[in-house]
């Protein structure tokens, strides 16, 4: 089986759209805020799974983050690669997790 090609990840672009999706309220509201929340009642459960976590952030909070910067910005989402998609997602969840973290008042990746 031949291997899928990623491409190459745009540092600038998803800089600013990992920034986009942070400080964009409906794309916080309707999906990174929930999935917070869930994670700080798995941790303090001690169930937190960190992947399962960022696999959720990747497949559902990318695409609406991406769907609202289009909106804004008018980009066309073809030039974005899977590589793009996948720092995007992986920035997402390290800064949502750092701000679950500091709001439980433990590191929750040592909670187990």
């Amino acid at each position: 089986m031949a291997k899928r090609k990623l491409g190459r990840s745009n540092d600038t672009l998803t800089d600013e759209i990992h920034l986009y999706g942070i400080n964009d309220g409906d794309a916080y509201e309707r999906c990174i805020y929930p999935l917070q929340e869930s994670g700080i009642k798995k941790a303090e459960k001690k169930k937190f799974n960190a992947k399962k976590f960022c696999k959720a952030m990747r497949t559902r909070c990318v695409p609406v983050v991406l769907k609202n910067y289009k909106k804004d910005f008018d980009l066309d989402i073809s030039s974005i690669t899977t590589a793009d998609r996948n720092v995007i997602g992986a920035s997402l969840c390290k800064s949502s997790i750092t701000t679950m973290s500091d709001n439980i008042g433990k590191n929750i990746l040592r909670m187990r």
